[in-house]
């Protein structure tokens, strides 16, 4: 059982990391929590999320939703393309804890 857990937590942070980093477009369509189902929120939690969100987040969620390639928003937002996928990947934790949050 120990180690059974140890395999279920490994898995699930790796999950996480690829589903935030590398192909989170692949994942949330999977999950059917992309962009075109507001990342799987309600409506009422996707008004609560974009409710909370800094103009620069309102703003990287627009051109996401443009989609438009990283380096295009990087450009648009006077940043890099890391510093548009960190931002990107604190957008959709503050989702999924909204989401899981209505949930239980």
């Amino acid at each position: 059982p120990r180690q059974r857990d140890y395999l279920q937590q490994r898995f699930k942070y790796h999950l996480i990391r690829f589903a935030l980093t590398h192909r989170w477009e692949l994942v949330h369509q999977w999950l059917e929590a992309d962009l075109e189902r507001n990342l799987g929120l309600t409506s009422h939690q996707w008004q609560i999320f974009t409710s909370k969100l800094d103009p620069q987040q309102k703003h990287l969620l627009e051109l996401k939703q443009s989609k438009l390639p990283d380096a295009d928003i990087a450009q648009a937002l006077s940043c890099t393309a890391t510093q548009v996928q960190k931002q990107w990947c604190k957008l959709l934790e503050h989702a999924w804890e909204i989401r899981n949050l209505g949930n239980s």
